[in-house]
């Protein structure tokens, strides 16, 4: 009768294991697909020959009896199969009967409804998922995937993860993914590290990569977790460049007052000393050179000071065609004679609201710039128009108040620009020129300039293709006369009022007052604030105007002003300043370091301007 159940057993499809008390396998009986997919050994223990998933199942079924339901992946089977095992114990040991289970229609619809979950959450996920296993094989992607590299899933199923790598990372991958295998669990992939991935079209882009391991039917496989950070990267270098530029304006701004008080003192001595030698002398010469590097050093400044967006700007209604124009012969002495220029210049453009110099000092930039990018000599395209902001391809941080704006492009057929340049072409001191020649202030300058006159700024390169630079300038909706505009400078003039000058540089306040008298002025002098308040006070009756410096010890020159209109209200006042973020940039100011003629100019101008009632 035991020999014919035996027999039926292996006839069934069923499995009987027969154990000892503690649990070793003493007999197998039958075979199906649970013996077939699980060897088990006799004279072995059952529960340390079992997979990690069954296993603990199993310890607690020998103990307690009847019957548990399980499901099991076979490697040739697309569902899992369910199996049902019986457990009993008697005098003789324990014995396991393991068959597959009838009832398999219930499962597969579970299993479908959770697959059609599974899959809905995997298709809507906004990350790209990257199923892997130890060898670096893909076994699944979603739709992201697809979309952030431009491979369809069937070219990346089965494939090496390596095809998502740039060339140069591929043969260090394999022992980063050994690395991360020998202690696996969730964490960021090369944590402190930039991560590139490379498309379908070779092209590459910035990726962040989450990783965590599961262990599955077929052992230990890794899931990746992939997001696009090019925004995230874009952004950081426009606060990384935001915070250079303003660490090195504070810088600029440091240095600035001392440096251009020094200068000033310097061109007014030199200016002192030019007048008194003849004209035949060989030392005017030498006098005018110190002079010519004395402002060079101060455009140096002024250029520290417009790209870190502290330099003071006096805007005004101006037409940027004439501002060209007016540029064009100096621009060619420094273009040389193999550099031709083209002007496509709109005869109806839109006045904006802009300081000359700054003008003037953005298109000296961007030519010079366009003159290096071209050694052998080429062509130089200047053109303006009138433009609608939103019809350009123009990246807006926010949106601008008008949509009318003046477009300046400046384009060269010089060697381009490569990529990786491109990315640092608006930082301070960036140069791909030779040490010495060039301070790499440039087009962070123009940058500055730019956004100070709330203009946009963009370009595009290719190497061997040539640069093109477009700027826009917000237009102004009212025509503005500038009938002065191209009126050429009057000849310097004196004349006989008396002036009250204040400042605490010795040899800018000696240079200055004696040029003054030179052309006929009577001049009072105070080194400070206070004295110049008691200065002030003892001849007000006969002081026409006061120049005071802005930074002073003892009293500044905001503060002095609004004393001195107190004693006498219509006093007219002009403040000149090495560098200040106080004083405002009107008709009344006037910048340090300046020349003889322009200080005498802006006294003229301040003296013949009728007073406000």
């Amino acid at each position: 009768m035991e020999n014919e159940l035996l027999e039926i057993i292996k006839l069934s499809g069923d499995v009987l294991i027969q154990l000892s008390r503690k649990d070793f396998v003493e007999s197998i009986i039958g075979k199906n697909r649970f013996s077939e997919n699980i060897p088990i050994a006799i004279g072995s223990e059952l529960p340390g020959q079992l997979p990690p998933a069954i296993s603990n199942l199993f310890k607690e079924k020998l103990g307690a009896g009847g019957k548990l339901t399980f499901t099991w992946q076979l490697e040739d089977a697309v569902l899992p199969v369910i199996f049902d095992a019986y457990f009993r114990s008697s005098k003789n040991g324990k014995f396991i009967l393991i068959r597959e289970s009838a009832d398999k229609s219930n499962f597969e619809m579970a299993f479908q409804r959770s697959e059609a979950k599974f899959r809905m959450v995997l298709e809507s996920a906004a990350q790209g998922i990257l199923l892997i296993n130890i060898h670096g094989q893909i076994l699944l992607v979603n739709t992201k995937i697809e979309q952030l590299f431009g491979y369809n899933r069937d070219e990346l199923l089965d494939n090496s993860v390596d095809i998502l790598l740039p060339l140069i990372y591929r043969d260090m991958h394999s022992l980063h993914r050994n690395n991360y295998l020998s202690n696996p669990g969730v964490r960021k992939m090369a944590e402190g590290k930039d991560i590139v991935g490379r498309k379908k079209d070779g092209s590459e882009f910035p990726i962040e990569v989450h990783l965590t391991s599961v262990e599955m039917f077929d052992g230990l496989n890794i899931i990746a977790f992939i997001s696009d950070i090019s925004e995230q990267k874009s952004l950081q270098n426009k606060i990384r460049r935001m915070e250079k530029l303003e660490a090195v304006g504070q810088l600029a701004g440091g240095i600035a007052h001392d440096f251009n008080n020094v200068l000033a003192g310097v061109i007014g001595l030199t200016e002192l000393a030019l007048r008194k030698i003849p004209e035949e002398s060989e030392a005017r010469k030498n006098l005018k050179m110190v002079i010519d590097k004395s402002q060079g050093a101060a455009q140096l400044v002024k250029q520290l000071l417009a790209f870190s967006r502290q330099q003071i700007l006096s805007p005004k209604p101006i037409n940027l065609n004439l501002v060209i124009k007016n540029s064009q012969k100096l621009l060619q002495r420094y273009l040389g004679e193999d550099i031709f220029i083209t002007l496509k210049l709109n005869d109806n453009l839109k006045q904006i609201n802009a300081d000359p110099s700054a003008l003037d000092q953005i298109i000296t930039n961007l030519c010079i710039n366009a003159r290096d990018a071209m050694p052998d000599g080429g062509d130089l395209f200047i053109s303006t128009e009138n433009v609608d902001i939103t019809n350009e391809n123009v990246s807006l941080d926010k949106i601008p108040p008008q949509i009318d704006f003046v477009k300046l492009t400046v384009s060269d057929s010089g060697i381009g620009m490569r990529r990786e340049v491109q990315k640092h072409i608006f930082e301070p001191f960036f140069s791909t020129k030779e040490f010495g020649q060039g301070t790499g202030l440039g087009l962070a300058t123009v940058y500055g300039l730019v956004e100070q006159h709330d203009g946009v700024m963009q370009f595009i390169s290719s190497p061997g293709e040539g640069t093109s630079f477009s700027l826009y300038f917000p237009a102004m909706q009212k025509e503005a006369g500038s009938k002065n505009a191209d009126k050429k400078s009057a000849p310097v003039k004196g004349g006989t009022e008396s002036i009250l000058i204040i400042d605490d540089e010795k040899d800018i306040l000696n240079s200055s007052a004696e040029t003054l008298r030179q052309y006929g002025y009577k001049v009072f002098t105070a080194a400070d604030g206070l004295e110049g308040l008691t200065v002030f006070e003892q001849n007000k009756n006969s002081i026409d105007l006061v120049i005071s410096d802005v930074v002073m010890p003892k009293m500044g020159g905001i503060e002095l002003k609004l004393l001195i209109q107190k004693i006498k209200p219509k006093t007219r006042f002009i403040h000149i300043s090495a560098f200040s973020n106080k004083a405002e940039p009107d008709f009344s100011y006037l910048q340090k370091p300046f020349l003889s003629e322009q200080l005498l100019a802006k006294i003229r101008d301040v003296l013949d301007r009728p007073l406000e009632h």
